[in-house]
């Protein structure tokens, strides 16, 4: 039995396993953790901030906030999003990873503008 480190998520039941328990038969859940699938999305709507690009995007198969995610990239444009066949949402070493995330809410939304629209400040001082 093992841990799962730095779980938010729920994991939802998908099916149910036979196990031969003390010579009875008992029926027990079979969980499946609700990360994306980073080839199968759908972007609902994204904004470009000079250098910074807001995403929302939905995982159909992803189980925690109905599969939605908010996203902020760095040096990605908005062309360049749409023609990707895959996107991570998990945070990486990679220059296409995001940088940042927030709650797929309209609250999550407005902060992820708010930030895009500071980091793009703070860069243009420099």
């Amino acid at each position: 039995m093992g841990l799962r480190h730095f779980s938010t998520g729920s994991t939802e039941c998908v099916c149910k396993t036979r196990v031969i328990e003390h010579e009875r038969i008992v029926e027990k859940p079979v969980y499946v953790l609700p990360n994306p699938d980073p080839s199968n999305f759908i972007l609902k709507k994204h904004t470009e901030l000079g250098q910074y690009l807001v995403v929302w995007v939905n995982y159909p198969d992803c189980t925690n906030y109905e599969g939605n995610k908010i996203l902020v990239f760095k040096g990605v444009s908005a062309a360049q999003i749409v023609k990707r066949k895959k996107i991570d949402p998990h945070f990486t070493t990679g220059t296409q990873a995001p940088i940042a995330r927030f709650e797929p809410t309209q609250r999550g939304w407005k902060w992820a503008l708010a930030f895009a629209g500071v980091a793009e400040l703070v860069d243009a001082q420099r």
